[in-house]
C-alpha cells in the first residue's frame, strides 16, 4: 500500500515574510518525509527575520532569490509516492530502531529507521519519521549544536517507542560529532551547565552504548541540515531509502559488537555411550580399569559440554555458597553439610512426579546407588533366620530389573530434549575473525581473536575452536564467540 505525500502548492507572486510564513506554516509533514527540501524555506524565513519584522514589504534581494528558486522547484515537482507498510508477512526476530543526528550552523536533523530481523534472518529497513529545524538565532558552537541534535534525536527515538505498538528490542544513534560521544562517554567529568543538562535529557532515555560514530559522507540526517533540491525527492533519495541503514550497521565494526548475537551450535545428540547397548545395566563398568582409555577434555569456559552432570556441580555449589555465605567452618560441620547436600541432591527425581496415589514413586539416584530411595535405613527388626540368601538375592535382582526398565522408558527419553540450540547454525571457518566473549567484561572490551583450528564434533558440527588472541592461544567453545562479520 502506498500514499502520495504532498500535491502540488499553488504560489501566490508576493515574495514578503508574510507569504513565505504562510506557505511554511501550511506544510502538513508530520513525518517529515520532506524534510530536506521544507528546511530550505525555513532558512530563508530566519535570515528574513534578522533583518527585522517587516511583513508586508518585498524580501531582499538574495532572499527572494532563493524564495523564488524554490517556488520554481515546486511548480515543476511530481507528485510522489512512499510505501506506508512497515512490516511484512514474515515473523519478526527482533527490531533495533536506528537513529541518525547532525547538525550545521544553520540546522538540527533527526531521523530514525526500524530494523527488523525476522525469523528466516531476512532483514528489512523502513523509513518512519524524521525532523529538521533551523537551528538558533544565537550563534552557538558546533560541538553544542551536535548536542542539541542529539538530544532531538534521543526524543525523537523515544517518541517512536512510546507510538508504536510494535516492541523495539534495541536503539542504536549514530552521530558525525566525536566531542558529543566522548562527553557522553564520560559522564563523570563536570561539565558546563548548558552540556550537563543535555547530557542528562540524552542518558535519560538512552545508555552512552548505544551511541556510535558515523562519517557525514554515509549520515542521512545530513541531508536534513543541508537541504536538498525538491527533484532529489523520491524512494530512493539517501533520506528515504532503506540501504543506507543496512550498509552503515555491515560496514561498521564497532557498532557490530555491540549488537551481533552470539555464536551458538546446535546442540549435539544424546552420547552413545549414555544409551543402553548388549543388556549393561547402569553402573555396571563404573571405576574399572581406565588404563588405556583416551581421555578428551571439554574447552575451558565450557561447563555446557558437561552436559547434566555438570548442572549438578552448579546446583552443590549454588547450595552451599547460600548455606555458608561468609562463615568459616569446621572440618567436621563441612564435612556433615556436604553429606546432607549430597543426600538432598540424590533423592531428587529423575522422572515425573504424579499427583496419582497409585503411581509409582519417581526414580531417584538414591535407588540406583543404594537401593532404596533414602539415605536412611527402613525402621523394623528382622530375625535372620527367616531371610534365605537366595531369597534375598531374587529380590534385589528383581528390585534392580524394575528400576533398569524404568530407567529406559521414563529417564533416557527426557535426556534428548532440546529446549535451545536447536536450530542449524554456519560452522566458523579457519581465519575467520571473532570477538572473545569474556566474563564480568562489556561488549565494548571484547578482544578481537582468529580461528586457527576448529573442533568439528561427530556430526560435523563445530563446537570449540582454537584461537590467536591478544594474549596467546586459547581454546574456546562456540557459544563463547561472536562472529565479526556474517551474511545479514
Amino acid at each position: 500500500m502506498k500514499q502520495k505525500l504532498f500535491h502540488k502548492i499553488k504560489l501566490d507572486d508576493k515574495t514578503s515574510q508574510r507569504e513565505l510564513l504562510r506557505f511554511v506554516a501550511s506544510i502538513f509533514d508530520p513525518l517529515g518525509i520532506i524534510a530536506p527540501f521544507t528546511i530550505r524555506f525555513r532558512k530563508v524565513l530566519q535570515a528574513a527575520w534578522n533583518h527585522g519584522p517587516k511583513w508586508d514589504k518585498p524580501l531582499q534581494l538574495d532572499e527572494n532569490s532563493d524564495f523564488g528558486n524554490l517556488k520554481k522547484e515546486l511548480s515543476s515537482f511530481q507528485d510522489v509516492h512512499l510505501p506506508r507498510k512497515l512490516l511484512n508477512e514474515i515473523p519478526i526476530s527482533s527490531i533495533e530502531l536506528q537513529t541518525f543526528t547532525d547538525a550545521s550552523e544553520l540546522a538540527l536533523s533527526a531521523v530514525s529507521y526500524p530494523r527488523i530481523e525476522h525469523i528466516d534472518e531476512s532483514v528489512s529497513v523502513a523509513f518512519v519519521i524524521g525532523k529538521a529545524r533551523v537551528a538558533p538565532i544565537k550563534r552557538m558552537t558546533i560541538p553544542n549544536l551536535e548536542l542539541q541534535a542529539a538530544v532531538y534525536g534521543a526524543q525523537l527515538a523515544q517518541f517512536v517507542k512510546d507510538e508504536m505498538d510494535i516492541k523495539i528490542h534495541k536503539q542504536v544513534f549514530w552521530s558525525d560529532s566525536t566531542t558529543v560521544l566522548y562527553w557522553l562517554r564520560t559522564p563523570e567529568i563536570r561539565r558546563r551547565i548548558f552540556i550537563a543538562n543535555r547530557l542528562a535529557k540524552i542518558l535519560d532515555v538512552s545508555s552512552a552504548q548505544d551511541w556510535f560514530y558515523i562519517s557525514s559522507t554515509r549520515n542521512p540526517a545530513d541531508d536534513g541540515t543541508r537541504g536538498y533540491n525538491i527533484h532529489q525527492m523520491h524512494v530512493n533519495s539517501r533520506w528515504l531509502c532503506r540501504s543506507v541503514v543496512k550498509q552503515t550497521v555491515r560496514q561498521c565494526i564497532p557498532c557490530r559488537r555491540m549488537i551481533q548475537e552470539v555464536a551458538a551450535a546446535q546442540m549435539a545428540d544424546l552420547p552413545e555411550f549414555k544409551l543402553p547397548r548388549d543388556n549393561h545395566q547402569v553402573f555396571q563398568t563404573t571405576g574399572l580399569d581406565f588404563v588405556e582409555t583416551e581421555w578428551v577434555f571439554n574447552p575451558p569456559a565450557a561447563p555446557h559440554f558437561g552436559g547434566s552432570w555438570e548442572r549438578l556441580v552448579q546446583i552443590f555449589k549454588l547450595s552451599l555458597y547460600k548455606v555458608i555465605g561468609s562463615r568459616t567452618l569446621s572440618d567436621d560441620i563441612l564435612w556433615t553439610l556436604v553429606c546432607e547436600i549430597e543426600s538432598n541432591m540424590n533423592s531428587r527425581p529423575l522422572t515425573n512426579v504424579t499427583s496419582e496415589i497409585n503411581d509409582p514413586l519417581p526414580l531417584t539416584p538414591n535407588q540406583f546407588l543404594l537401593g532404596r530411595a533414602s539415605v536412611n535405613y527402613p525402621p523394623g527388626l528382622f530375625e535372620t533366620q527367616k531371610v534365605t540368601v537366595s531369597r534375598s538375592w531374587k529380590s534385589a535382582q528383581e528390585l534392580a530389573s524394575h528400576f533398569w526398565k524404568r530407567f529406559l522408558c521414563e529417564y533416557i527419553p527426557n535426556q534428548q530434549t532440546r529446549s535451545k540450540w536447536n536450530k542449524t547454525s554456519e560452522n566458523l571457518k579457519v581465519k575467520e575473525l571473532v570477538w572473545l566473549l569474556e566474563d564480568f567484561t562489556p561488549r565494548s572490551l571484547w578482544p578481537l581473536a582468529k580461528v586457527i583450528e576448529i573442533h568439528p564434533g561427530s556430526d560435523g558440527v563445530v563446537r570449540s575452536v582454537k584461537l590467536n588472541t591478544p594474549h596467546g592461544e586459547k581454546v574456546r567453545p562456540f557459544i563463547k564467540l561472536s562472529k565479526v562479520l556474517t551474511n545479514k
